[in-house]
């Protein structure tokens, strides 16, 4: 039985390169071919980009996707989708497993739609965040079989196992605790799969099954799953729950080691919501990543909440080769955080913390978001006064999207201010799904005036960094002229 897991097209459907595959689809991959399955990966954003991108066309910025282009392909006639359904088959595999964000729910649907209406007998299971935060949407499209509900890799390699066998597949189903599927007409509602514990157990991550090259797919490692702090926009704990699962640190090297060795990796991201939740873990990571691979052999960018860094953090992270160490700020309007962040931050703490970053190696980043339920003009341009203020290298900046799931979902719903937005516009870069009392036209007005102060912020900072840097470098010369000479001769 031969198994193609594919990710559906939708970035290079938005006129937008992106190369890097869901981390997701490659922890199921490695995960069957552990348990003895043919398994292949395809891309879609690499196997319709020279179909759908155009190279001569400038993307608009993150915030203002274009996704009436995106709408162009929205419809399943559309010939894009018979082109990728060929591409697919081309393959010849008897099961399709498709991972799915929320964005890409069309994308996922409309990939079904075609690869039944040319072979009706391939099996198709969906699994990803979108089908776990909201299943029934899928088991509602009849070219959808099966549907995995959370963490899929233990239900794939079971649902795996029972379409091998054969029989009476959909009711042996039904015993595999995450799988839904319909039964006698109706949908089976399977629940949600287990969590996995321990993390190590789990088979790494595999790209050596994609179609077209592997060091270009990866997106980076998860350390952990789940986080602590509960914030009301997030769908985190509809995906994890709050508790926090760590992989060993010696597992998450030794997953490093492995792409440097295949694909001479050198730089990572880190894809964790609670890296630097414990710090002891953060500073055995540090460590022992440069007694491995050696000071300044590899780079990695990681996410923190500001009340868990400290100066210890700091100078570890400095040392073990951390680039960029970005912390979630959101919004500093008082009644924002007060009733949908709800995660204590302290100003001037963050504000002696950036400072404190910007005197390290490490380039300080920060989130902010826009778009918070009757958000007013005045609440927005504080947030970004304060970005100004606070002067971190990188700010990003994103829609507060109400993901199903979501408190901040339940909260639109008994409101009635869901906005009427299509799923293609969850992903948190979209105006469509703004509930501010701030009039469309001029949100936007301000969002690019943002993007034009982040842009110049970026600029100072990295000048800052660059003399910086110039001067520690020929400073430790100046300081220690026999190590510098020795270093000339080396060369």
């Amino acid at each position: 039985m031969k198994t193609l897991l594919v990710n559906p097209p939708w970035f290079c459907l938005m006129n937008r390169q992106k190369r890097d595959l869901h981390l997701g689809l490659a922890y199921v991959a490695g995960a069957l071919t552990a348990a003895g399955s043919d398994v292949q990966i395809l891309n879609g954003e690499q196997a319709l980009a020279s179909h759908t991108i155009d190279r001569g066309a400038k993307p608009p910025p993150l915030l203002f996707h274009a996704t009436e282009k995106y709408l162009a392909y929205q419809d399943p006639s559309s010939p894009i989708w018979r082109l990728w359904a060929g591409s697919i088959l081309a393959e010849s595999p008897d099961v399709v497993g498709l991972t799915s964000w929320s964005a890409a729910f069309f994308s996922t649907v409309n990939t079904c739609k075609a690869l039944k209406a040319i072979r009706p007998d391939v099996v198709t299971v969906v699994g990803g965040v979108h089908a776990t935060l909201d299943p029934s949407a899928f088991m509602d499209v009849p070219e959808v079989d099966f549907v995995v509900r959370g963490e899929g890799e233990r239900a794939a390699v079971a649902l795996w196992g029972l379409l091998r066998d054969g029989g009476d597949v959909r009711r042996k189903s039904t015993a595999v605790r995450g799988v839904w599927t319909r039964l006698d007409g109706r949908t089976h509602d399977g629940g949600t799969a287990a969590l996995i514990e321990p993390l190590d157990d789990l088979p790494f991550p595999s790209y050596d099954r994609l179609i077209g090259r592997p060091a270009d797919a990866i997106p980076g490692l998860v350390t952990s799953r789940g986080c602590p702090f509960r914030c009301g926009f997030c769908a985190s704990d509809a995906l994890w729950t709050a508790r926090v699962r760590f992989r060993s640190v010696d597992s998450c090297l030794d997953e490093l080691e492995d792409y440097r060795r295949r694909y001479g990796l050198e730089s990572f991201r880190i894809n964790d919501d609670s890296f630097c939740v414990r710090k002891g873990r953060v500073l055995e990571f540090c460590d022992k990543l440069v007694k491995r691979f050696g000071r300044g052999r590899v780079s990695f960018w990681a996410d923190a909440n500001a009340d868990t860094v400290d100066d210890d953090m700091i100078e570890a992270l400095e040392s073990a080769g951390c680039s960029t160490l970005c912390l979630g700020i959101e919004s500093v309007a008082p009644r924002i955080r007060r009733q949908f962040i709800r995660k204590k931050v302290d100003l001037d703490h963050m504000r002696r913390l950036v400072a404190r970053i910007n005197r390290s190696r490490v380039s300080a980043g920060a989130y902010f978001m826009t778009g918070f339920p009757h958000e007013t003009e005045q609440e927005l341009i504080q947030t970004v006064e304060f970005m100004k203020d606070l002067k971190a290298e990188i700010n990003e900046w994103s829609v507060v999207t109400p993901y199903p799931g979501t408190e901040l979902h339940r909260y639109a719903l008994e409101h009635g201010i869901l906005p009427d937005a299509g799923p293609e516009h969850l992903m948190h870069h979209s105006l469509k799904t703004s509930m501010a009392d701030i009039p469309l036209r001029r949100h936007e007005e301000i969002l690019r005036e943002v993007l034009d102060i982040c842009e110049a912020l970026r600029i100072r900072q990295a000048k800052r960094r660059g003399g910086e840097a110039f001067y520690r470098r020929w400073r430790r010369r100046l300081l220690h002229p026999g190590k510098t000479v020795a270093r000339l001769f080396r060369r």
